[in-house]
């Protein structure tokens, strides 16, 4: 496996760097869904760990909120070349 791999950002510009995995503890995981979803002006009133792969997770802005299920895990692809695209 490929240390670095091409990725996507969220504004479809494209860079190398080190691939990040999901985390594999409860703490980490819940930092990496907030950071997810508390940016521009929305707000994580409430997340947490239903169990496994599913989480809960209600954010709002000053107009909007809702409540969501997540089902999110870690997918790797150990034999993926450093050319192809991953989505971050």
């Amino acid at each position: 496996m490929a240390d670095m791999h091409l990725q996507i950002n969220p504004d479809g510009s494209t860079e190398m760097r080190k691939t990040v995995l999901w985390p594999s503890t409860t703490t980490g995981r819940e930092e990496v869904l907030t950071h997810i979803f508390a940016q521009n002006n929305w707000r994580v009133s409430r997340l947490f760990n239903v169990s496994g792969s599913h989480w809960k997770v209600e954010v709002s802005c000053q107009q909007v909120s809702y409540k969501i299920n997540l089902y999110i895990s870690s997918v790797r692809d150990e034999a993926r070349q450093d050319d192809n695209l991953k989505c971050s």
